[in-house]
């Protein structure tokens, strides 16, 4: 767009809800007002939406109704100069986190996927988030590890960390997943700015792990809500010896 000096450009969308994976919300709600956006940059809201094709837009919402629409306010002090939009090189990219919180049944807060894998297994498992270390090789034998996660964490979010070990000989990939709990007890937080500090003590005081040289971290993001995702900043290892 070209904006002389003194006009003004604001921008508003009206947005349908959606429904999370292992949310409760209610699909197909149009926002009766035009809600603030911010042109060229990313918005974020905490309410799944969606832009639906026309078909489900006339079931749901009715004929000639979209799901999504814009609006530019275009205002100018003088009637002799006024901004200008290049409509044939406008877009609108919609990014959606491909986050659940799974069970392998019906259980209340979370969802049943069509094939459930369970995080244990050595096939990395069904859940639809998460992050794989790359396998950690070791000079010498060690019997525990201490972990640093620093995360933020919204109210309708969690994770898991998982870790598997293996000796020189052996392939880690064919060993299986074991879940560990952090050590201290911390608050969920909505404000995105704010990290603390996950803390893990993995074989126990005395390192009650096998001996390994070899080991490789997981962690598993869920969230029932696909607007709210857990973020990480630093993730730390520390292998623990005898």
């Amino acid at each position: 767009m070209i904006q002389p000096k003194g006009t003004l450009v604001t921008a508003g969308a009206k947005y349908t809800t959606a429904r999370s994976f292992a949310g409760t919300e209610t699909a197909f709600q149009k926002s009766s007002d035009f809600l603030d956006i911010k042109l060229n940059q990313n918005n974020e809201r905490n309410v799944l939406t969606l832009v639906a094709n026309e078909t489900s837009e006339t079931a749901e919402l009715g004929s000639g109704v979209k799901s999504f629409e814009m609006v530019i306010n275009l205002t100018t002090p003088e009637d002799t100069v006024a901004p200008m939009l290049d409509l044939q090189r406008s877009s609108v990219s919609l990014i959606n986190n491909v986050i659940d919180k799974q069970a392998s049944v019906a259980t209340t807060g979370f969802n049943v996927p069509l094939n459930y894998v369970a995080e244990e297994g050595e096939r990395f498992g069904s859940h639809a988030a998460k992050h794989l270390t790359e396998v950690i090789s070791l000079q010498t034998d060690s019997v525990g590890l201490r972990v640093y996660l620093e995360a933020n964490v919204p109210t309708p979010c969690d994770f898991q960390l998982y870790y598997r070990t293996a000796t020189s000989d052996e392939i880690i990939s064919e060993k299986n997943w074991v879940a560990t709990t952090q050590e201290n007890t911390l608050p969920k937080d909505d404000n995105p700015f704010i990290f603390r500090e996950y803390r893990y003590l993995i074989g126990g005081q005395g390192g009650f792990l096998p001996a390994f040289t070899k080991f490789q971290l997981k962690i598993v993001m869920r969230s029932t809500n696909q607007a709210e995702v857990p973020r990480f900043q630093s993730l730390r290892a520390i292998a623990l010896s005898v």
